[in-house]
């Protein structure tokens, strides 16, 4: 390998003092036993901020280190894959160049639940949206590009296995149906044959996100597909529980991370919406700076990283990478309209899609392809994914991954699991809907800001129709009668007639019916007795208290920090409660600023936020329809 000088002497100058020191002392238990056969292991590097330094570096481990062979390197973050020895992982710990060293995951899988179903049912169609000009990445088992029911849809293909651990030296077992990694426009991501149900599984995430045939008719029927394989077969281990058919399929999880950064890589070779990741392993506490730093990339490109939540039926808790805070993840609901059975949930859950019974593309036999109807939340993801080739039309060019995920988020159906939890109410999830987004006009004037996400949610619930002229209005300030007003169209518009009571508040006026609800509902007393003064501006500290009593005055659990709210203050209970709920962050380092004037822009963040807030209201108070939990 030729070394370009810069990287020659950096590698020369940590070369003299790579390894030196003694791993601390503890009790820790070790990562590889003493007697352990070499190990996956994943390694962060440092960056040295030359590119072809991560492979360098892993040359270099390569000669220093006995017991250390390398499986793969990628350089865009940083990091290598390698099997190693106990003895090669006490000098790991004290090299200079590592800044991390863990286990490979070993337990990534397809998540596709492998009963059967009677019950077709066609993927989400959308009139006029076809996906045109759009990509999606499968990162998956491959995809049979010649599948009559994708029509060509396969526009490049790659596969990240070779050279990858090869799973296990356990006598009886070995990995089998690897595949070379290729160029673009080749056969590299042809799916293996073994297992049909595994090895037809990317080909039926395919056909969900772009199926073009009579039978089958995918959500971005005219998206292309860059089909990613990183699914081999080991040989000796039954997946099904079959001693007469020993196969499962085999995921390393550093194949999968190069198929994401090989993902980044095109981001500018073609249009690319989303990522559908349709496997997963165990959360093991859903942290992990290697893939967050992957995923903020893709994120940041316009990419959206989009994962099934998985199929073990938990109600608090999500398979990795769906857990992951950027990844968008989905769940699964049946044809009945319910979340299916086998569906992960937890209340950063972000989509239902249905998942059970699907239809979808899948191989028959080894040289016949056709189509079939399964379920699992494998399904339900990539519902998702096509989604967001859709919303790629001229009004939303430009926009960001979480505003894109925010608008789904917003059309959806609520639907509410039943669930034996402590809590009062039951959680509730959106089910995606598309039908009314191709036809939503955003705000002229929500080009940037934070406000912008909460001003689409507002316009497409109908808690606000702007000022007119198609505008929002960000920085004019709300006078009470527009606070009560937007509180009241939050909860449903609930119809309390006209007489509120205060006389200054004309039973005729456009805000009466809105004034009325919240005299009632008790989410104010006025500012004197028989005096609501609807023209006055609405300070923050008022419409803390408005939205508390909104909520049904649920009592905070701890006091706020903000230095200008004093405890005895009318408002200071309600300030705490939002913060407690994130419902504000405060004007600046230990600020509310109760007297200021609220905006338009705070108005619809607040509001969105407690739609988002799914512990923010007491039992006393239902959440309006539009609760986004």
């Amino acid at each position: 390998m030729r070394i370009p000088l810069l990287l020659s002497v950096l590698v020369a100058c940590v070369g003299l003092a790579a390894f030196g020191g003694a791993a601390a002392a503890g009790d820790e238990e070790p990562l590889i036993g003493a007697d352990a056969s070499p190990t996956a292991v994943i390694i962060e590097m440092v960056d040295l901020g030359v590119p072809g330094d991560a492979p360098v570096l892993a040359g270099l481990l390569e000669i220093e280190l006995d017991g250390f062979e390398t499986t793969g390197a990628l350089d865009g973050i940083d990091i290598i894959a390698a099997d190693v020895s106990a003895e090669a992982l006490r000098s790991l710990e004290t090299a200079s160049f590592v800044e991390s060293v863990r286990p490979a995951r070993d337990d990534l899988r397809l998540l596709l639940d492998e009963s059967t179903s009677t019950i077709g049912a066609s993927s989400l169609q959308v009139d006029g949206a076809t996906g045109a000009g759009r990509v999606v990445a499968v990162i998956d088992s491959g995809v049979d590009a010649d599948h009559p029911g994708l029509d060509g849809s396969v526009i490049d293909q790659r596969c990240f296995l070779d050279g990858l651990p090869t799973f296990s030296t356990e006598p009886g077992i070995s990995v089998t149906e690897l595949c070379e990694n290729g160029t673009r426009a080749d056969t590299s991501a042809e799916p293996c044959t073994v297992i049909p149900i595994s090895c037809s599984h990317g080909t039926a995430v395919a056909g969900v996100i772009s199926g073009d045939d009579e039978v089958l008719t995918g959500v971005a029927p005219e998206a292309d597909i860059l089909a990613i394989r990183v699914t081999g077969v080991v040989e000796g281990i039954a997946e099904v529980g079959d001693p007469e058919f020993p196969y499962s399929a085999y995921i390393p999880e550093a194949g999968v991370l190069a198929g994401l950064e090989y993902v980044y890589d095109m981001r500018d070779t073609y249009k690319i919406a989303a990522v559908n990741l349709s496997l997963g392993g165990s959360p093991g506490g859903c942290q992990d700076a290697v893939w967050e730093d992957v995923i903020d990339r893709l994120t940041s490109a316009g990419i959206a990283v989009v994962a099934a939540s998985g199929n073990n039926g938990w109600e608090d808790s999500m398979t990795f990478p769906a857990c992951l805070a950027d990844v968008i993840s989905v769940g699964a609901t049946t044809s009945a309209g319910e979340v299916a059975s086998f569906s992960n949930s937890d209340e950063d859950l972000d989509l239902l899609a249905p998942g059970s019974p699907i239809e979808s593309t899948v191989l028959l036999s080894y040289d016949a392809s056709g189509f079939a109807s399964q379920q699992g939340t494998s399904f339900s993801s990539p519902h998702v994914a096509g989604a967001f080739a859709l919303i790629g039309s001229d009004w939303t060019n430009g926009w960001n991954v979480s505003r894109r995920r925010n608008l789904l988020r917003a059309a959806g159906e609520m639907v509410t699991r039943v669930t034996a939890n402590p809590f009062d109410r039951d959680p509730r999830f959106p089910e995606l809907r598309l039908e009314e987004i191709v036809d939503f006009v955003p705000f002229d004037d929500a080009t940037g800001g934070y406000w912008v996400e909460p001003a689409d949610w507002a316009k497409f619930v109908g808690v606000s129709s702007g000022i007119g002229g198609n505008d929002f209005g960000p920085d004019g300030e709300l006078t009470r009668a527009q606070a009560v007003t937007f509180l009241w169209r939050f909860m449903g518009s609930p119809d309390h007639g006209t007489s509120s009571g205060f006389a200054d508040v004309d039973p005729a006026a456009w805000y009466a019916m809105a004034v009325a609800w919240a005299a009632d509902a008790d989410v104010t007393t006025g500012t004197a007795p028989g005096v609501f003064s609807p023209d006055d501006a609405v300070t923050r500290g008022q419409l803390a208290t408005f939205m508390w009593r909104t909520a049904g005055e649920p009592s905070p659990s701890f006091s706020s920090s903000f230095t200008d709210v004093d405890p005895g203050e009318f408002y200071a209970e309600a300030v705490d409660w939002m913060a407690e709920h994130e419902i504000t962050t405060g004007t600046g380092p230990g600020l509310f600023s109760p007297d200021d004037v609220v905006t338009r822009a705070q108005m619809v963040t607040f509001e969105s936020r407690l739609a988002n807030a799914d512990f923010a209201w007491s039992g006393s108070v239902a959440p309006p329809d539009l609760a986004l939990f």
